[in-house]
């Protein structure tokens, strides 16, 4: 009896000794018991169980050493190996894992977790759907379940879902890589990629962290239930790509850290796109990695739309981006986050590429609150043919943008909203909208529509609750030397600050027509040593139209409109309950061409003395000044004012103001004119433009020398 029983426990020793060093074995419910090891491990058919197109594998433990390969094997009939780990181990692989039957899918499930190692490879040439569910559930009402129960009859039908019961492990990705023909599916509550590649040649990749009891569906990537909670973690280097296919991401929490999610179309179809669907999304930068979500198109199909759906987005170098390389319009860029968005060093932008033929696609970000700094940007650019796409920003509550860039740098290089048609395009800039309770921009931030090659610059339409800008920060639209046409600029809101160097503008360099300017205040609007301004250099200056249901307080400030070369001075407009100009200029100024028009209607209107009110002309007739109000008077330091009963005659002023100076642009192409003191330089830089002081020498010439010389012309 001794001897027996030591025979036993010497025979029971061995078996685990001989389990712990094995690396693939079967659990006996699907097939026979084999015990599987050595450098290439084949997994035949006959060690699982058919069920028409299907095979069916169940193993008690399944580890690929980085010295070995595994390769499941079977009929040409095989359209599914579908396997499940019924052990408490993790699948482990850091090896190869294949597939020999042609086009097969392959399904693995552990509810105990899966590991992909650095040195590991998983190549199918059908599609791959792992996870770490407790079963699989088919559209006839059968499933296949982790915990080794034989569950009846076998289904023949494709896999329909993946069902989670609670304590499900982590799909852990490291340095290691999986491919497929087809779709891939990594589904579980904690999914973790570091410097990992995902790569499907022209199908879906599905990554979905769903809450720990859920039921996912294969079809759509999508979990049945509202609101997955999981954690989805992209870091370290890694690049999930899907060809002409598609990407969806979802979880609670959803980083791209320092990695690369891409899809692109090409001559031979447009993809699928990419969709992220998170309660917290983070886009982040980490070494010389860029965190972005990218969608290109590279040939005559159109790129596929990138659609972000979030309760929070924080942008940290972050960057989404659909462009056009070839002749495909780029896909669009759709952003809805519910609470905060935040930016920081970070682009959402459409683009067409230097050479492209394609059109940018639109932009369309909307959020609860939305905050740019450290030159984050939200727009489109066009470099080539392409037109560039419009831009739409809506904030229900607030949108901030603090600009960080030096004093003069270029368009498009400060934080913002921009559409922008470079001086390599041939098309047209595109639109801008932004919508917003409150808006604030800041220190050379901006809201700029531009195009400096060839073609039209586009429009700028800003509605919002208030309006608050300041050092340095603005609003305007630019068109180049060589563009079609410059783009206009209107705001429309209930309450207008501009200050300490602000700027609303609308400028032109080229020949053809400029943009007009409006500003619309149903309550009050101040500018307060800062800028409203319309200029050409070699066309009929811009219109500027200021309507105010309020008060319009001018404060050292300038608005003006202003044409070079033989262009006509533009119009300005201004109509207001009261207007007061304070230590303020209101100039419309020409060079070879006529002066422009100014009109100022209000109830009440206040001058200081040391304001001015002009429409001149250099060396054309200047224009007019027609004030239309039934009290008018002069603004004295004390606050004191003499009003007028009747309305006086619209005056026509001359070139000089009182102190003996003249407002005119010098010969040359360039504008150069008076700014307030103080007043900082913009963001939108004028070549030529200089800041004169009353006492500098090239200030204006006295009334005398500039009388003389218009006779002379």
């Amino acid at each position: 009896m001794t001897r027996l029983t030591v025979t036993i426990v010497f025979f029971s020793f061995a078996a685990i000794a001989h389990h712990a060093c094995a690396d693939v074995v079967t659990d006996g419910t699907m097939g026979p018991l084999r015990t599987l090891s050595g450098s290439t491990m084949i997994i035949p058919e006959s060690l699982g169980t058919r069920a028409g197109p299907n095979l069916f594998h169940s193993f008690e433990k399944f580890e690929v050493r980085a010295d070995q390969a595994a390769r499941f094997r079977g009929g040409e009939d095989v359209q599914r190996v579908i396997t499940r780990v019924t052990g408490k181990e993790p699948t482990r692989i850091y090896g190869n894992l294949s597939s020999d039957i042609k086009s097969a899918d392959l399904y693995m499930i552990n509810p105990n977790g899966i590991v992909v190692g650095p040195t590991a490879a998983i190549n199918v040439s059908g599609a791959f759907h792992a996870a770490t569910a407790g079963s699989i559930a088919f559209p006839d009402g059968k499933s296949f379940a982790a915990n080794g129960a034989a569950g009846g009859a076998l289904s023949i039908a494709a896999p329909e879902s993946f069902g989670f019961v609670g304590n499900s492990s982590a799909i852990r990705i490291i340095r290691g890589s999986v491919t497929a023909q087809r779709n891939i599916s990594l589904i579980g509550p904690l999914l973790d990629l570091d410097g990992a590649a995902v790569r499907s040649q022209n199908g879906q990749v599905a990554m979905v962290a769903p809450a720990d009891r859920a039921t996912v569906r294969l079809e759509a990537g999508a979990p049945s239930r509202p609101t997955p909670s999981g954690s989805l973690s992209i870091a370290r280097g890694s690049q999930v790509s899907a060809g002409r296919g598609a990407i969806r991401l979802e979880g609670g929490s959803v980083s791209v850290d320092g990695s690369t999610v891409e899809v692109a179309s090409d001559n031979i179809g447009p993809s699928g796109g990419i969709t992220v669907v998170a309660s917290d999304l983070a886009l982040s930068a980490a070494a010389s990695y860029v965190g972005q979500l990218s969608s290109l198109a590279k040939g005559k199909a159109a790129g596929g739309p990138i659609r972000v759906t979030a309760d929070t987005l924080t942008m940290t170098g972050g960057r989404i981006a659909a462009e056009t390389i070839g002749s495909g319009t780029s896909g669009e860029v759709a952003v809805d986050v519910a609470g905060a968005l935040r930016m920081s060093a970070a682009t959402i932008s459409g683009s067409s590429a230097l050479g492209a033929a394609g059109a940018g696609g639109t932009v369309a970000v909307t959020a609860g609150s939305i905050h740019l700094d450290q030159r984050s940007g939200i727009g489109s650019v066009a470099l080539g043919a392409g037109r560039g796409g419009s831009v739409s920003v809506t904030a229900r509550d607030s949108l901030t943008i603090v600009g960080s860039a030096p004093d003069g740098a270029p368009l498009g290089t400060q934080s913002g909203v921009f559409a922008l048609s470079r001086a390599t395009a041939s098309g047209d800039g595109g639109n801008i909208v932004v919508r917003a309770r409150d808006l604030q921009v800041s220190d050379f931030g901006q809201i700029a529509g531009g195009s400096f090659g060839t073609g039209a610059g586009g429009s700028v339409d800003v509605v919002a609750g208030s309006v608050r800008l300041s050092h340095g920060g603005t609003i305007g639209a630019s068109a180049g030397e060589n563009a079609v046409r410059g783009g206009s600029v209107s705001i429309r809101a209930d309450r207008l600050w501009l200050h300490d160097g602000a700027e609303v503008t609308v400028r032109s360099r080229s020949a053809g027509v400029a943009g007009d300017l409006m500003l619309s205040s149903t309550g009050p609007l101040t500018v307060d040593r800062s800028t409203i301004n319309a200029s050409a250099d070699r066309s009929n200056g811009g219109n500027v139209l200021i309507e105010v249901g309020g008060l319009f307080r001018l404060v050292g400030g300038r608005v003006s409109a202003a044409a070079g070369g033989l262009g006509g001075g533009g119009n300005i407009i201004v109509s207001g309950r009261s207007v007061v100009f304070d230590d303020s200029r209101v100039v419309a100024t020409a060079v070879g061409g006529d002066g422009g028009a100014i009109r100022v209607a209000s109830q009440t209107y206040h001058a200081s003395p040391d304001s001015l009110v002009s429409a001149s002309s250099a060396f054309g007739f200047d224009g007019t000044v027609r004030l239309e109000t039934p009290l008018f008077g002069r603004f004295a330091p004390a606050g004191n004012t003499s009003s007028v009963q009747a309305i006086p005659p619209a005056p026509t002023l001359t070139a000089c103001d009182r102190g003996g100076r003249t407002e005119e642009a010098l010969a040359h192409a360039a504008l150069t004119f008076d700014r307030p003191p103080g007043h900082l330089a913009t963001a939108f830089p004028v070549p030529g433009e200089r800041l004169l002081t009353p006492g500098s020498p090239s200030g204006g010439r006295s009334c005398g020398i500039a009388e003389k010389q218009k006779k002379g012309h």
